[in-house]
Formats: structure tokens, C-alpha cells, sequence
């Protein structure tokens, strides 16, 4: 029994010659038009700087779109959350240069002080005796060291 695909092509078996015929004509007519308009194309290097941004933008921004945009919601939020936090201009801290002198030469004497305690506290004990020599181990390693050394 014949499948309904054999009637379409034994139906339309007789335009396969003219077909091919326009096909091949029409492909003809188009690698002539390639040829004649082929040639050597002048190398440009704006023509290169312009295509990088463009291969970026198509590589890494466009497929993950949703995900830029929550970054930059993110970014707007943290921005929004910043300004709110900041203190009006007038309520700040003095500056110490507005200090006076006093001030400056108490803060100065207890960071001198802090100082000398940190270095106190660093330094080793005058009398402490000097740490042993490093041993080695085990013979064989005593021994591979005085050949080393010898």
C-alpha cells in the first residue's frame, strides 16, 4: 500500500527538471554578484574598536539581563539607604585642628604613654635565659648534617 508521502512526490515528480533548472540559474546569478563585489576589505581600527564594545555587551550583558538589573537594583537601593543614613552638615564632630593646644598636648602625652606600653609589653624580660639550640632529631639526621657541613 502506498503512504500518502508517496502520492505528494509522485504528484509533483514532474516540476523536480524545472526546478532544478531555476536553481540553478538564481545560484549562478548570486556567486557572480559575490564575485564582483568581493575583494579585499581596507582594515580599519575603529571599525575593530567599535566591535569590541558591541561583542562584549552581546557576550556578557544581554544573556544575563535580569541579572544586571537586580544588580543595579541592589546598587540603587544601597545608594538610597547611604543617603538617608548621613547626618546633616551642621550636627558633625569637631575637627581636633579646632582644638586647642592644651587638648592637643594631653591626647599627645597619652598616645606617648600608650606607646611605651606597647613596647614594655613586647619586649623580653632582661634576665630570661637565651633559648636552647635547635637538636636534631634523630641520629641519621645529625649525621646527614655533618657531611652537609663537612
Amino acid at each position: 500500500m502506498k503512504t500518502f508521502r508517496d502520492f505528494l512526490l509522485n504528484e509533483y515528480r514532474d516540476a523536480e527538471a524545472p526546478l532544478d533548472k531555476l536553481r540553478e540559474r538564481v545560484l549562478a546569478a548570486e556567486f557572480a554578484a559575490a564575485k564582483n563585489t568581493a575583494g579585499p576589505k581596507p582594515w580599519w581600527p575603529w571599525r575593530w574598536a567599535s566591535a569590541i564594545p558591541l561583542k562584549l555587551w552581546n557576550e556578557l550583558v544581554w544573556p544575563a539581563r535580569q541579572l544586571w538589573a537586580g544588580f543595579a537594583v541592589v546598587w540603587m537601593l544601597i545608594g538610597f539607604v547611604d543617603f538617608l543614613e548621613r547626618e546633616p552638615r551642621g550636627v558633625s564632630q569637631p575637627v581636633m585642628a579646632a582644638a586647642s593646644p592644651q587638648a592637643y598636648l594631653t591626647w599627645q602625652r597619652e598616645q606617648e604613654m600608650f606607646l611605651v606600653e606597647l613596647q614594655n609589653a613586647a619586649a623580653p624580660p632582661a634576665n630570661a635565659p637565651p633559648p636552647p639550640p635547635v637538636q636534631p632529631k634523630t641520629a641519621e639526621a645529625a649525621e646527614s648534617k655533618r657531611k652537609t657541613w663537612a
